[in-house]
């Protein structure tokens, strides 16, 4: 890390340590800072979209329908800024059989996220955010797969660096803190995120926390995602969005050379304005695309429902149709087993959804036989119309630059 990048607006401080030379501690939530107009307009707007979404959700016939096509959408665009690939498809098709052996290696890894994700948010019925509830997090995350080997559900207890692959700790961009102050900084920010509204917007301080959490990077392994993860936890334990249907990685996965220069650019030189800016035209973004992609899935539903009230009467065949919705993919066995009926029963409902276009089979199985909803999955993975860059102030222009490149902050 190189402590000349290091400036004396930093909301922080440089100490020295072995093999690095330098770490960064950061001060405790909230920086004293003044934010333009332009940003305050972007929030306004931000706050203006997420009721707009927030709204038209809460408007539909099952909400909820909605949460697991999401979910598992923000579980793969988290995970691919961390470098670990696997498609929407692939993760489907492994979560219905994790029998099949054809899966990618990381679908694993994509799929903890998934489970993590969901414990997170049913876990807000019973305790607040907190240090118990970011092990838990942890734990699930890295259970089973790469990482789960470097203390689960724990804060770190050594040196970490954020050098990229190859690099020597030396050659680091950024060196969080020492393991010693790991937990007094994730006290502190556990209080801040705790405590009661009254400073900034709750989407600013989003912003602030997301900053403050992966700087701290307080496991040895998963810090990005589990940062990432907090994001929607915080947002229905704010009551600001009840349904995930806002993936905020996907944009953050577009965009992802911004995304770690903005983040690194506070601790270097204090660029608050720069990283909540960049933060809030991602909220603005995704919040129109949730919306419109929630309403594109709520048609589908309603199209698909008429067909099959075309074909047949019945009522596991309706239901079968939400089913796709929550997992496009069907196998004969699951529903047998789901709606308890026999085989012969379970296979003739499938090809009634077969024969109304809504499922496809794929593979040549003789047996367990695999069918697919591809429309769902095509909405579901659509990239997005608007990218963080073509938001300013709120309003919209014309499509620009995208991140790329390999971040060194994950």
């Amino acid at each position: 890390m190189e402590p000349s990048q290091f400036t004396s607006e930093a909301p922080g401080r440089l100490v020295a340590v072995a093999k690095a030379g330098w770490a960064y501690i950061p001060d405790p939530l909230p920086p004293d800072i003044e934010l333009d107009r332009s940003t305050l307009r972007l929030q306004s707007t931000a706050d203006q979209m997420m009721g707009d979404l927030r709204g038209s959700i809460r408007q539909l016939p099952n909400p909820g329908l909605l949460a697991n096509p999401f979910i598992r959408r923000e579980a793969v665009l988290s995970s691919r800024i961390e470098g670990t690939v696997t498609s929407f498809d692939q993760l489907v098709l492994f979560e219905a059989d994790p029998r099949d052996r054809s899966a990618a290696p990381d679908t694993q890894e994509v799929l903890n996220y998934v489970t993590a994700l969901q414990h997170g948010l049913d876990r807000l019925g019973d305790i607040a955010p907190c240090h118990r509830l970011i092990w838990e997090l942890h734990e699930r995350l890295l259970g089973g797969v790469r990482g789960g080997e470097h203390g689960l559900g724990e804060y770190r207890k050594v040196q970490n660096y954020i050098a990229g692959s190859g690099r020597q700790p030396s050659e680091a961009r950024f060196v969080p803190p020492p393991p010693g102050e790991v937990q007094t900084l994730m006290n502190d920010l556990e209080a801040y995120i705790n405590r009661p509204s009254g400073g900034w917007p709750r989407l600013i301080e989003l912003a602030l926390i997301h900053y403050q959490f992966e700087t701290i990077h307080p496991f040895t392994d998963g810090n990005g995602r589990v940062g990432r993860l907090l994001m929607p936890i915080l947002l229905r334990h704010w009551g600001m969005l009840d349904v995930p249907v806002m993936s905020l990685s996907a944009q953050f996965e577009r965009a992802r050379s911004g995304y770690v220069d903005s983040l690194y650019a506070v601790s270097a030189r204090g660029d608050w304005q720069g990283w909540v800016d960049f933060f809030l035209r991602a909220v603005i973004a995704e919040s129109r695309e949730g919306a419109e992609r929630a309403q594109k899935l709520v048609d589908l539903r309603e199209r698909y429902r008429d067909a099959v009230l075309g074909l047949t009467r019945s009522s596991i065949a309706q239901q079968l149709v939400d089913d796709v919705f929550e997992l496009p993919v069907v196998l004969s066995r699951r529903v047998a087993n789901k709606y308890k009926v026999t085989s012969q029963t379970a296979r003739t409902v499938i090809q009634t959804l077969v024969d109304a276009d809504i499922l496809r089979e794929i593979g040549n199985r003789k047996r367990n036989r695999v069918y697919f909803a591809a429309e769902v999955s095509r909405i579901i993975n659509a990239p997005p119309a608007q990218d963080i860059y073509s938001v300013v102030d709120g309003a919209t222009l014309e499509p620009a630059r995208g991140g790329g490149g390999s971040p060194p902050w994950t």
